[in-house]
C-alpha cells in the first residue's frame, strides 16, 4: 500500500509540487474560487501530508495481523496445471 501511495503524489520530498500546484490553481479558477494560493504554503502542506501518510502506513503495518499464507488446495493446483500457455517469440 505504501509504494502505491508514494506513486500517487505522496512523496516525502515534494519534487512534483509545481505540477500539483498548477492543477490546484486550474481547478480553483474553473470552480470560480480563484483565491491567492502561495506556493510555499502549498509545499509545506504537501510535505506535512506526506509525513502523515508515512505515519499512517507505519501504524497500519504495525496493527495488521501477521500470518503465513495458506497453502494452495488440491483443486487450485489442479486448475493451475490445466492452463494453456503460449510461448512468446523473442520480439514480443
Amino acid at each position: 500500500m505504501m509504494p502505491a501511495g508514494f506513486a500517487a503524489n505522496h512523496p516525502l520530498i515534494p519534487v512534483n509540487v509545481a505540477l500539483q500546484f498548477g492543477i490546484v490553481i486550474a481547478v480553483l479558477k474553473s470552480a470560480g474560487a480563484a483565491g491567492d494560493v502561495s506556493l510555499v504554503k502549498f509545499s509545506v502542506v504537501n510535505l506535512v501530508l506526506s509525513f502523515a501518510y508515512l505515519a499512517w502506513c507505519v501504524i497500519a503495518y504495525k496493527i495488521l495481523p501477521d500470518h503465513p499464507i495458506a497453502e494452495a488446495t488440491k483443486e487450485a493446483k489442479k486448475k493451475g496445471d490445466d492452463v494453456i500457455t503460449m510461448p512468446l517469440r523473442l520480439w514480443e
